[in-house]
């Protein structure tokens, strides 16, 4: 059961769109890492085992280290904060693959709860919208608790705005995924020489602006901390990452990202 189509979720991507608020801006707001494989679940310093779980499970985010990042002709010398997710397993919104066999790998006793077991998932920055392997976007908020924070908040039109959202996503068709590089006998759009920040710039063109509307740039361009944040996930610095913002967004919105409504 695939559980990331859950609608009781909203994507932590679309925290933006809805409030203009970034992830690390709404630090009391409980987000869920959707997690489908296996880990290496744990009880503090208790023994460990590797259950399969498939779900929605709460996260709290955990600094581990800070790390130094020497300049190059690209990118200033910089540090950037390492965090961990670590994610209590919960039934609520998840399956998990936990036998008998394994609740006592665990140590845990038949009255012990499962929310005293969790994992960790991968290290990520601060500024941090996609996490997981391969960038892919893990991150969830429930739609309940988010509708609530808004209105605590004052913003009371927030159910019309995710209506709004999810109805304007309706009628966009999905962007054509990047091409492969293949071999010179074989029909492609790149050649077997097109640099790797070449085709992640084709990536991102495809994947940020292929909805882009010059009539409408306030709505459906993507502002240059969307981009940069996607950019760097993809490993490039901070700095490399605003250049190559800088070359996607030429000739059709401001370089400081979407343009103020009037």
């Amino acid at each position: 059961m695939d559980l990331t189509n859950n609608s009781e979720f909203i994507h932590a991507y679309d925290l933006f769109p809805l409030t203009s608020l970034q992830v690390k801006d709404v630090n009391d707001l409980k987000f869920y890492v959707y997690k489908k494989g296996w880990v290496t679940a744990l009880r503090a310093d208790l023994p460990w085992t590797t259950i399969y779980c498939d779900g929605h499970f709460p996260a709290k985010l955990v600094k581990t280290k800070t790390l130094l990042y020497e300049a190059t002709e690209y990118s200033p010398r910089y540090e950037k904060t390492a965090f961990i997710l670590e994610c209590s397993l919960s039934s609520k919104y998840g399956h998990i693959g936990l036998t008998d066999f394994k609740r006592n790998e665990l140590g845990l006793e038949p009255e012990d709860s499962i929310e005293d077991v969790y994992f960790k998932h991968e290290a990520i920055d601060p500024d941090f919208v996609s996490i997981g392997s391969a960038g892919g976007y893990c991150l969830f908020i429930l739609k309940s608790d988010l509708f609530s924070y808004c209105e605590k908040h004052g913003v009371f039109d927030i159910q019309d705005r995710y209506n709004s959202l999810v109805s304007k996503r309706s009628q966009q068709s999905e962007p054509d995924p990047i091409p492969s590089l293949v071999s010179p006998d074989q029909d492609s759009n790149f050649h077997p020489n097109t640099s790797q920040a070449m085709l992640v710039l084709v990536e991102a063109n495809n994947y940020f602006w292929a909805n882009f509307d010059p009539n409408d740039p306030a709505e459906t361009a993507p502002t240059k901390e969307q981009v940069t944040e996607w950019l760097i996930n993809k490993g490039y610095s901070p700095s490399l990452a605003g250049s190559m913002d800088t070359v996607l967004r030429d000739g059709r919105s401001k370089p400081g990202g979407r343009p103020e409504k009037t």
